[in-house]
């Protein structure tokens, strides 16, 4: 019993690990294409119009 209790902590722990390196990339790619718009698009005048 306690071996598989084991495993499965490890299998719970890449789970998580597998998720918090996802939103890792993802906030980062996120943040490069906000980055993009905000130096690029607002300072030339092209934003979405209101």
């Amino acid at each position: 019993m306690a071996d598989k209790n084991k495993d499965e902590s490890v299998n719970v722990k890449k789970v998580v690990m597998d998720e918090l390196l996802l939103m890792k990339l993802m906030d980062g790619a996120l943040e490069g294409g906000y980055n993009r718009w905000h130096y690029e698009v607002l300072p030339n005048g092209t934003g979405p119009s209101k």
